[in-house]
């Protein structure tokens, strides 16, 4: 291949992108992320951040010569040939928000054709018969011939690379078809030499090298020839011609990167125009923004068209990007042209946002619930419980009726418990339980747990037979038990002793004492299992109270009321009332002995009685009111 430039600056990028609007500081998506170990980054001068300061302050392009060479210097900006991550390019936000490792492998000048030619081989450009030989050379001599290709390649390994790569983003295509499309056309219409014009053009080609100067002078030229017509449709013919080329290259980049790297996602970065609104000069008949402008639409429709094809394929839309204002009656305005179609600082941050913006949204990831099955004690309905788990906002409850039978969710919470109110006494049940996050993405379902139905633990009331004064217990029939088991002690928190069992649900302790207290309390035993008999029932406590006194009435031999009642266990005494109308009785007399002579009697006198026998231990053992007994006095 022939070299016929001793450098071709970065011209080699170029043209893409921009409407110059306002863009938004880089700042987080919020967006939950997939977890992307390794990103690559592969593109030009654009995706290398070239014309970014490396002190990480805004470029300042100035108009002077000194300032033009000093621009150039690599101690100065990133030019984008040596892969240094630039603190400030898209590249390095990116890698930063999603705490990847970035593999920067973005090199000015680089086209499609190039990085199919690192993954397959194949080395397919627009027209191999450019009297450039297809080499694109920057300031440090640093070329892009097959040599050179190779060399890269054996430097950076890019099929290794994209094997070792979970996120990949593509940024080609402007130099493909803007900056060779600028070459091809310099070549063409500079061709005759019979035109002194043309032939100093092409003379200060080959002593600078600058093509954007250069391509400047071109214009000029054919504008005072009145024949920008032609320039015009020589621009428009071989950019056509150069975006076929395009995306045939970019059809066979995408399928040897899924072959190297199925797994892997990538985005396909578009391009942008640098020249919206903007015209060369008041009096310019060349509209350089209208002949990008469709280009720029059919490079990025078929690089969104990928995600039809490939499912981990996304499309960044970069249209709006930021570049450095350009004025063409700056004295240097070709000269700086190459730098200032770049993004500022504030292009790659509006870049890096839509690459992240094009990135799915990671399903948060949910653990699965660490489940306890148990029982309420009162009612006997299985309860379930966990910890709570990161990253869930509710849990979904899932029960069958054997561990291999079909699952019906029952409820969804967001707490950290469920009890199973439908479940039924005796029947055993089988539950998993999943963690759901707050995008609707839902963990794996917990270990299986199986608890059975307990009977719900009686309600008991303790009261006192009034007659006998003895503890009586009473409680609602309980769902699903066929018989009922008392239990007492002494003290609260003493040995409970089982009483008696019974069909009933009612019991009377007949062996309490008058004067003692009691505890109690009740089980409810299942018809179906014994694994299903309920809790104890809350503890009751009763004192034990006398036996009402039987009385009789009588008159004695001076025709008084005389009572007489049996003697009542654990009484120290009893208490007479009297009335005379049988409903309003008071306190009449107290005595230790068994019968009572009422000497103070008016004949005549009907009068009514009842007896309460005084516990010897405690007034609660007090026994109920005996009988009314009445007489007439005589």
């Amino acid at each position: 291949m022939k070299k016929c430039f001793k450098r071709m600056l970065a011209m080699t990028l170029c043209v893409v992108m921009l409407l110059a609007l306002g863009v938004p500081a880089f700042a987080e998506t919020g967006k939950n992320y997939y977890d992307y170990k390794n990103y690559m980054c592969v593109g030009d001068s654009i995706a290398a951040g070239c014309g970014l300061a490396r002190d990480g302050k805004p470029t300042n392009f100035d108009q002077t010569v000194d300032d033009y060479t000093k621009v150039y210097s690599n101690n100065y900006i990133y030019l984008g040939y040596d892969f240094d991550a630039a603190p400030a390019a898209y590249h390095s936000l990116v890698a930063n928000e999603l705490g990847a490792n970035l593999l920067q492998c973005a090199r000015s000048a680089l086209r499609a054709v190039e990085f199919r030619y690192f993954l397959d081989g194949t080395y397919n450009d627009y027209d191999e018969s450019c009297i450039w030989g297809n080499i694109y050379y920057d300031a440090d001599g640093n070329g892009f011939a097959l040599p050179d290709l190779d060399a890269v390649n054996a430097y950076v390994n890019y099929p290794e690379k994209i094997k070792q790569a979970d996120l990949l983003s593509i940024n080609v295509g402007s130099n493909d078809v803007f900056s060779f499309s600028l070459n091809v056309v310099l070549r063409e219409l500079t061709k005759d030499t019979s035109d002194p014009t043309l032939n100093a053009i092409k003379d200060f080609l080959d002593k600078t090298g600058n093509v954007g100067a250069a391509f400047g002078k071109l214009i000029d030229a054919y504008q005072s020839m009145g024949k920008i017509a032609d320039l015009v449709s020589a621009l428009t013919e071989t950019m056509n011609k150069a975006y076929n080329q395009f995306t045939v290259n970019y059809e066979a980049i995408m399928k040897e990167v899924y072959k190297l790297n199925p797994d892997i996602t990538v985005v396909g970065v578009g391009v942008y125009n640098p020249f919206t609104y903007f015209r060369l000069s008041e009096d310019s008949q060349l509209d350089l923004s209208g002949i990008a402008a469709p280009i720029v639409t059919a490079i990025n429709a078929h690089i969104a068209s990928y995600k039809l094809k490939y499912d981990n394929f996304y499309y960044a839309d970069v249209v709006g990007t930021e570049t450095y204002p350009m004025n063409y009656d700056d004295r240097y305005f070709w000269e700086y042209f190459i730098l200032k179609v770049h993004p500022t600082i504030e292009g790659h941050q509006f870049m890096a946002q839509q690459i992240l913006e094009a990135l799915p949204e990671a399903p948060i990831a949910v653990d699965a619930p660490v489940v306890k099955a148990g029982n309420n004690a009162a009612t006997g309905k299985v309860t379930l419980s966990w910890a709570p788990v990161d990253n869930a906002v509710k849990y979904e409850v899932y029960r069958a009726l054997s561990e291999n039978g079909l699952y019906i969710k029952m409820y969804t919470t967001d707490g950290t418990s469920y009890t199973n109110t439908s479940a039924k006494a005796g029947y055993t049940y089988f539950y998993k339980v999943r963690a759901v996050a707050a995008d609707g993405n839902k963990s794996e379902f917990s270990s299986i747990v199986s608890r059975t139905c307990d009977c719900a633990a009686p309600v008991v009331k303790a009261g006192n037979n009034a007659s006998t004064g003895k503890v009586t217990l009473k409680w609602d029939a309980v769902s699903g038990a066929k018989e009922y088991v008392v239990y007492r002690a002494n003290y609260s928190n003493g040995t409970y002793t089982k009483m008696f069992t019974t069909k009933n649900t009612t019991y009377t302790n007949t062996s309490s004492n008058a004067g003692y207290t009691y505890y109690y309390k009740v089980k409810a035993i299942a018809s179906k299992t014994a694994y299903a008999d309920s809790a104890f029932s809350t503890v009751v406590s009763r004192t034990c109270d006398c036996a009402a006194p039987v009385v009789k009435i009588a008159l004695n031999a001076d025709g008084n009321p005389k009572l007489t009642w049996n003697s009542v266990t654990g009484a120290e005494k009893y208490t007479i009332y009297r009335s005379t109308d049988g409903k309003n009785f008071s306190y009449y007399y107290s005595t230790t002995g068994k019968s009572f002579n009422n000497i103070s009697a008016t004949a005549g006198t009907t009068y009514y009685y009842k007896v309460m026998a005084i516990s010897a231990r405690t007034s609660y053992a007090n026994s109920a009111y005996s009988n009314v007994v009445s007489i007439t006095a005589k």
